[in-house]
């Protein structure tokens, strides 16, 4: 795969989890895809290894800073919609990071709509 991370200075464990992010927000197809994750999950290695295949990627460090992007962008759009399309990917945790399903468009309201988990 293009996009595997491989690093001597990351366990296997957690590389393993950070592909399976990688690969989940490629298969995705989305345009803008949001990664947010704890301090140490490895970040920048997802971010890195996304942009050799989807040039159009945002990098927030924060879950806040991408809960209030979100919120925003729901405000927006129920005031002008767009089609943009956005995925979603969240590590919770360093123990046993949770994927956060990617965001589906809500074609009732003008908006996203999130799958619980």
């Amino acid at each position: 795969m293009d996009f595997e991370i491989q690093s001597q200075y990351i366990s296997d464990e957690q590389q393993d989890k950070q592909n399976e992010m990688v690969k989940k927000a490629i298969e995705s197809d989305k345009k803008v895809v949001i990664n947010s994750a704890p301090t140490g999950f490895g970040k920048t290695h997802i971010q890195l290894a996304l942009g050799k295949n989807n040039p159009s990627f945002l990098f927030t460090p924060t879950t806040k800073v991408t809960f209030e992007f979100l919120k925003a962008h729901q405000l927006q759009q129920e005031e002008n919609h767009s089609a943009l399309d956005i995925g979603f990917i969240i590590g919770k945790g360093q123990r046993d990071p949770v994927m956060c399903p990617l965001l589906e468009l809500d074609k009732n309201r003008n908006g996203f709509k999130g799958i619980s988990h």
